[in-house]
């Protein structure tokens, strides 16, 4: 059996996150915390929030040579 790259795992990483966010988002709206016309801007606000964690990360790990990152594994 071939072994995947990093890359191959991150893309499938990134596939499971996005299901899961989808589903998430799906059940805000079944719940009534957000309206259907509100999905882009809830999405729009965690992604801005990710780039803010993946920055914030970022520079953390140059100054320390850490290598943790923004979620616990």
């Amino acid at each position: 059996m071939e072994e995947k790259t990093i890359e191959a795992h991150a893309a499938d990483l990134l596939h499971a996150t996005n299901l899961f966010l989808n589903h998430s988002v799906q059940c805000l709206v079944k719940q009534g915390a957000i309206q259907p016309s509100e999905r882009n801007a809830l999405m729009r606000e965690y992604s801005r929030l990710m780039a803010e964690q993946t920055r914030e990360s970022d520079r953390i790990s140059n100054e320390t040579q850490a290598h943790s990152f923004i979620l616990s594994y």
